[in-house]
């Protein structure tokens, strides 16, 4: 099942009780619409993912099973609320109507940048993909040469030019845009005194720059943004 709940973002606290808003049995990966009008998720049937598409007005539903397998944490609304923007395990980019569910190619021959370094320890396309703040460009991770290094990439999807804003030995997950468009927080693996790696929460600036960790924390896993994008959500 899926809950909603308030949260008061000075305390993190939650001002109201948890309310169920669907029956189905197993889902995952809620996103809200720009307008906050709107909530997408996977929902799995029959061992398929579905995409629902959720009224937060009236609590009516859209389900449809899209033509691939979409490998985001999460489905990607397109900056106009129109439609998801979904990956496949061969990496190609698709555009699917939240409307009707047609999909379509994004650009012929533009895929995501393989990113064999998944914490599963399996070669995949598997990476998180995001909107920049304009809509014309994307971001997501990608292998640098050398044991588990990784290339923060945007990728302009109007000339399909790719260029590194940051790097960092260690995998990343979870990618998410701050409100403001000029920060993206990841979860990260990083090496540890110890040989191992701890996991930790990452911002770097969308202009370029070095990492810096905001916290080594356990086994915590990054939720998002404050809407004012002065706090992060983590469990």
């Amino acid at each position: 099942m899926s809950s909603s709940s308030k949260v008061d973002p000075q305390t993190g606290k939650l001002t109201s009780p948890s309310k169920r808003i669907t029956n189905r049995l197993f889902n995952g990966g809620a996103a809200w619409s720009p307008d906050g009008e709107s909530i997408a998720y996977y929902s799995w049937q029959n061992d398929e993912r579905h995409i629902v598409i959720r009224s937060a007005k009236t609590g009516e539903e859209r389900d449809f099973l899209p033509k691939l397998t979409p490998l985001s944490d999460q489905p990607v609304w397109f900056p106009d609320g129109r439609s998801l923007l979904l990956h496949s395990y061969d990496g190609k980019l698709t555009q699917v109507d939240v409307k009707t569910g047609d999909c379509r190619v994004l650009l012929e021959g533009a895929r995501v940048t393989p990113y064999p370094f998944h914490p599963a320890g399996y070669a995949a396309f598997d990476t998180d993909v995001i909107f920049a703040a304009d809509g014309r460009s994307i971001y997501y991770f990608a292998a640098q040469d050398g044991p588990k290094q990784t290339r923060v990439v945007r990728f302009d999807l109007q000339d399909k030019s790719e260029k590194e804003i940051s790097h960092f030995d260690g995998v990343g997950s979870r990618l998410a845009l701050s409100p403001d468009g000029a920060q993206l927080v990841f979860n990260a693996s990083l090496p540890a005194p110890d040989g191992k790696t701890e996991p930790a929460i990452v911002i770097i600036s969308t202009s370029g720059g070095e990492p810096k960790e905001v916290c080594r924390c356990g086994n915590g896993d990054f939720f998002n943004w404050s809407k004012d994008g002065k706090r992060l959500f983590f469990t």
